[in-house]
């Protein structure tokens, strides 16, 4: 396809995409809108241990009966994945284990943070912002579980997290 005929294929796209939008009725929006707005501050949730560090990025989601909330905390060295839990959305208690995730592959030595977690066949997926030492930002992946196939040892399956890094799209086959 030449590129005079991609240009045109594309402007038909957004054209058809354009008017695609315009069809939701202004009712409909009208809805929507008034299901999602959130007119009532409640103030500080939560806020880092000392002045000069910071909170930043949360995630929230329900595990059983409790909520927990991934955040980035950042300590004026590097951002770190900590998190907290919460029966009411409102009062939240860090949990006082292991931080998530902290700078530790070269992918990441910068900064990780920015996380979204899910659980999914009994493993915890971790993915979060990975920045290396040049600025590099790249999307990585931590889990519960080492997913490589790899054993330990002793010749069991390896236990324990597993940080993978982030696939290059130019050297993958798919």
């Amino acid at each position: 396809m030449n590129k005079n005929k991609f240009v045109l294929a594309l402007f038909a796209v957004c054209v058809a995409a354009a008017k695609a939008q315009q069809s939701v009725p202004q009712e409909r929006m009208q809805e929507i809108y008034n299901e999602v707005k959130t007119p009532y501050k409640y103030g500080v949730v939560m806020e880092a241990a000392a002045p000069k560090d910071m909170v930043d990025c949360p995630t929230v989601f329900r595990d059983g009966d409790r909520w927990c909330m991934t955040y980035a905390y950042y300590d004026g060295r590097g951002y770190e994945t900590w998190m907290a839990y919460s029966d009411d959305l409102l009062h939240w208690t860090d949990w006082t284990g292991d931080v998530l995730v902290r700078p530790s592959e070269q992918y990441d030595a910068r900064y990780a943070h920015k996380s979204c977690v899910l659980k999914h066949n009994g493993v915890v997926y971790h993915f979060y912002c990975a920045v290396d030492n040049n600025r590099k930002r790249t999307i990585a992946l931590a889990t519960s579980r080492d997913l490589s196939g790899a054993k330990a040892a002793d010749g069991k399956a390896a236990a324990g997290g597993k940080k993978y890094g982030v696939t290059d799209p130019k050297n993958s086959k798919n």
